[in-house]
């Protein structure tokens, strides 16, 4: 049982993380300092193009000229934008029909007990060793909040990676990237099928994880968090993460964009630009996408556009589209019909033997 409350208070900082967006004060002043910064920097401000001779301006002027340089009105009004917060009203109730926490818990202890299991079977039964304390239980701690952090996104690398290869899969995928301009309201762009998708895929990371320390020390070992988050995360968030759906260019540096994923490879990721076709996949590490091949570190600020690069934008912004068109896409052709039932049917039938473990494992 203590195995299984561990697991759960691990699975609990993910789904922390699912909901944080733009509902946590800290996590905005955070990303605003940053934006603020871009804007300090920044060689073209309102007030140079209407005064370039002013030497000094007031308080109250600097405040509405950076509130212009981070509302501007051309993308904050625009028709993407709109649709943007429309589909953010419906998405509570999507997320609860979609996003079971019960349902993804299910999938890390499905993942934890197999993970075990496997060990168990090539290694043998765990030796049970003294109680961990001290120095060497915050060092494991520590251990496992990153190893879980590079678990999950591992998982997100590979899920997102399968949505733009996979034909039927990216049916789904371009809801998210038919985007016309980036805001923070655009991270919940998401189609019901992904974010049920990339929830459990998550949830197999943190399972395999924790089922990989609690054989290797033989008791649960419990993660590390901030603000209710891993601390992995909790730490990448206030490095501008908000900021990589808009229009606010934050670069790490070239050293860093090697390791890390910042703000403007990832809307990088989002341009239709031949050049800039299937790049960046990563969530927070850039490790992945350095191992697969598909790494683009900027070398200064690019001109980017956004949307679709087959046409396909306009159908996208209307609200109703985003939900019922990926399904028309992707049952197209009969084998097209054939893998989405099939794979619906997975998905089903995953989540119900997932629920069964769960409650195997409790009771």
């Amino acid at each position: 049982m203590e195995n299984i409350n561990t697991l759960q208070a691990l699975l609990s900082t993910y789904v922390n993380q699912l909901t944080y967006v733009a509902t946590e004060w800290y996590f905005i002043a955070s990303s605003c300092i940053f934006a603020y910064l871009v804007y300090k920097n920044s060689t073209i401000t309102i007030d140079s193009i209407i005064n370039p001779d002013r030497a000094h301006i007031n308080v109250f002027s600097r405040i509405i000229n950076f509130f212009n340089f981070l509302f501007p009105k051309k993308y904050y009004f625009h028709r993407s934008t709109k649709t943007d917060l429309l589909y953010l009203l419906s998405f509570p109730l999507i997320a609860g029909i979609f996003f079971k926490p019960a349902l993804v818990f299910g999938t890390a202890a499905f993942a934890y007990s197999a993970t075990n299991m496997v060990l168990s079977t090539i290694f043998g039964d765990v030796i049970p060793s003294n109680p961990v304390s001290g120095s060497k239980l915050v060092l494991l701690s520590l251990g496992l909040t990153l190893s879980a952090a590079l678990a999950m996104d591992f998982a997100f690398f590979i899920h997102h990676y399968l949505m733009h290869k996979i034909k039927f899969l990216w049916e789904f995928h371009k809801v998210h990237h038919s985007a016309e301009t980036l805001t923070p309201l655009t991270d919940y762009r998401l189609h019901p099928i992904e974010l049920f998708t990339i929830a459990h895929a998550k949830g197999l990371g943190l399972g395999f994880s924790q089922g990989v320390f609690n054989y290797a020390f033989g008791e649960p070992i419990e993660v590390t968090t901030l603000l209710g988050l891993n601390a992995v995360y909790c730490i990448y968030i206030f490095l501008a993460y908000p900021l990589r759906h808009s229009h606010v260019w934050v670069s790490y540096g070239q050293r860093l964009n090697h390791y890390f994923i910042s703000p403007a490879q990832h809307q990088i990721h989002h341009s239709p630009a031949p050049k800039h076709w299937d790049k960046n996949f990563g969530g927070f590490f850039a490790i992945w996408d350095r191992m697969f091949g598909t790494l683009y570190v900027p070398k200064e600020k690019e001109d980017l556009t956004y949307g679709l690069s087959n046409g396909d934008t306009a159908q996208y912004q209307n609200f109703w589209n985003l939900y019922w068109l990926p399904f028309k896409t992707a049952s197209r052709t009969k084998s097209g019909l054939i893998t989405v039932i099939v794979l619906t049917l997975m998905f089903l039938i995953f989540s119900t033997l997932s629920m069964v473990r769960l409650f195997s494992m409790l009771f």
